[in-house]
């Protein structure tokens, strides 16, 4: 009895490390090659600015945009909040979408920056883990290993 409870200790915790090890080491996948340019200006029904980015998917894999956005002004460096953006997108390899976001007003040069992260498990098992799944989750893996690796990506510097 004493034998068989080390044998399944033993192969809990071989399959822990092995589990870890991999988090760990597919944290150093190559940058994803995304690209965000500036379409053009329009506004809407209440006279807001708006402007349109194309974002395309330049890489090998598919790519989840997250919900939200940077906007930077060139004046104020360091100064940026986090927007939110609407819902998460996917993009596969090769597609585009065209947003539009809201423009400062009356601050010079500006750009927005855009997050995204690789799509596959660990992805999904960062959503899970943020779901509330709680509990051994939370003891057992490391709060470093919930999370993805998100990529910045900015437009270029945009006139008013």
């Amino acid at each position: 009895m004493r034998k068989r409870r080390l044998i399944i200790v033993g192969s809990l915790l071989f399959v822990l490390l092995t589990v870890t090890t991999a988090l760990v080491l597919s944290r150093r996948a190559a940058p994803l090659h995304i690209t965000a340019s500036f379409l053009s200006y329009t506004n809407d029904t209440n006279g807001v600015r708006w402007a349109a980015v194309a974002i395309t998917n330049k890489s090998h894999d598919t790519i989840m945009r997250l919900s939200i956005y940077c906007p930077e002004i060139r004046r104020q460096p360091g100064l940026r909040s986090t927007l939110q953006l609407g819902p998460r997108v996917f993009l596969a390899p090769g597609q585009s979408e065209v947003v539009a976001v809201p423009t400062p007003t009356n601050q010079g040069e500006w750009r927005a920056a855009f997050f995204f992260t690789r799509d596959g498990w660990r992805r999904r098992f960062s959503d899970w883990c943020g779901q509330g799944s709680g509990g051994l989750v939370d003891v057992v893996v490391p709060l470093s290993l919930r999370g993805v690796p998100t990529q910045r990506v900015p437009t270029e510097w945009i006139e008013p």
